[in-house]
């Protein structure tokens, strides 16, 4: 789940929260919705990961890393301090 921060016009999401769920925690889409089977991953699973991506997000942006491009959190657009660390994460990773 790679984060391009310099690709896309400012006012598109550098990520979703659905984005994170499928690609951090490996959970599956749907084929006909484009939801995630919450049946197939379990409740107590789903909930879980649910969670700590919210959390996970709030921090974020407390830190101003990030902001929500909509009230309810599922489109997120890195801030320009949030890109400037994401650079830096990719270049350390990069020379590691």
């Amino acid at each position: 789940m790679g984060i391009d921060p310099d690709e896309g016009p400012r006012s598109y999401p550098h990520v979703t929260r659905k984005g994170i769920l499928i690609g951090y925690y490996g959970f599956w889409e749907r084929t006909s919705k484009e939801l995630i089977d919450r049946r197939k991953i379990g409740a107590k699973e789903y909930n879980s990961a649910n969670a700590s991506v919210y959390r996970a997000i709030n921090r974020l942006e407390s830190r101003g890393l990030i902001r929500r491009l909509e009230e309810s959190g599922t489109r997120l657009q890195l801030t320009d301090s949030g890109v400037a660390v994401a650079r830096q994460l990719v270049l350390e990773e990069s020379q590691s």
